[in-house]
């Protein structure tokens, strides 16, 4: 979406590659700061991992590890919770690097203190949804504008120049893999798996039905220009 990719290789770093490219601001580490993925964060909190994961990926996670950060199958999940524990910082109005770097601050302890703060008894998990709300309105934005799942990609170079040197030399993205990695990325925040778009259900169910009808007119459009699959 116009800005070239930053701060970890995209070819390496998968959680932070599928990141860059479904931020809604253009490739941004700091949007979906996926650093669960990181050895460090991952030998300090293990819990917090398989909170994240669920038992049967944390299992899948650490048979690797850490290897694992080129394997894109635990990245959708972890992906998309990322995201939206950044997106509490956001909201807040302050420093992610406690909460979506060094984990010392969860989504439970920001919304104590946010409590604590106004005097309001919001769960964890309404904080969650709240960033969940902010990324679908952000994502209606390039909807819209008729974006979809045609730009949540890189550069073909990632798919096809490997890593030159280094322990990850000879390191490429898999294209196969990485559609797979997007199809479940927008099947966990219930969007339109083909287009990208998204669902009318799930805009409904966040409380954004006007959006919903915002989006009817693009939504035709783009399905209009998708090409029919070969058999």
């Amino acid at each position: 979406r116009g800005l070239e990719d930053i701060s970890c290789d995209p070819r390496i770093v998968t959680g932070f590659s599928l990141g860059y490219a479904m931020s809604t601001r253009g490739s941004d580490h700091l949007k979906n700061m996926s650093c669960l993925e990181f050895p460090p964060a991952v030998q300090t909190y293990p819990d917090l991992v398989e909170q994240v994961l669920g038992k049967e990926l944390f299992q899948k996670f650490m048979e690797n590890f850490p290897n694992e950060l080129r394997d894109l199958a635990t990245k959708p999940k972890l992906c998309k919770w990322s995201e939206e524990d950044k997106g509490i910082s956001d909201l807040l109005g302050v420093c992610c690097f406690p909460n979506a770097w060094w984990y010392s601050l969860r989504p439970a302890d920001l919304t104590e203190l946010f409590n604590l703060a106004t005097g309001l008894t919001y769960t964890e998990d309404e904080m969650m949804r709240c960033s969940e709300r902010v990324v679908a309105i952000e994502r209606a934005h390039w909807n819209r504008e008729g974006s979809g799942r045609q730009d949540d990609i890189h550069p073909d170079r990632y798919y096809e120049y490997p890593v030159q040197d280094g322990p990850w030399k000879g390191t490429v993205l898999n294209r196969e893999k990485w559609e797979w990695a997007q199809s479940e990325y927008y099947k966990l925040h219930g969007w339109e798996v083909e287009t990208g778009f998204l669902s009318q259900e799930k805009l409904k169910e966040l409380g954004l039905e006007d959006v919903a009808n915002d989006l009817e007119g693009p939504r035709k459009e783009f399905r209009a220009k998708l090409k029919p699959k070969k058999e």
